[in-house]
């Protein structure tokens, strides 16, 4: 009888370490996933990342073409002001001609 015990008892931990062991296996599955998923999402960030600098280069690069056709811009502005002086001189010089001719 106190061997038929000793099974029985044996025989429930065999079955409690196939539980433990089953649970194990589980649990190490469910972590392999996750670190997977984890490794994923760490691409993911990486790539954003990369994006963003990506972004954050042509950013610059528009700001600097900006300030060139800012600078054209007021060039032009410029040249702009000194063909009008330009015609003005000439319209003012055509009228003085006129009077001279009128004049003589």
């Amino acid at each position: 009888k106190n061997k038929q015990n000793n099974n029985i008892e044996l025989n429930l931990l065999r079955h409690k370490l196939s539980q433990a062991i089953v649970k194990l296996s589980n649990e190490i599955a469910r972590r392999k996933t996750l670190e997977e998923e984890v490794t994923h999402q760490n691409q993911v960030i990486i790539e954003l990342i990369k994006e963003s600098e990506n972004q954050q280069r042509l950013i610059e690069k528009l700001k600097a073409r900006n300030a060139i056709l800012e600078s054209l811009v007021s060039t032009d502005d410029l040249l702009i002001q000194e063909v009008k002086s330009i015609k003005s001189l000439i319209s003012n010089q055509h009228l003085t001609v006129l009077n001279r001719i009128d004049f003589l």
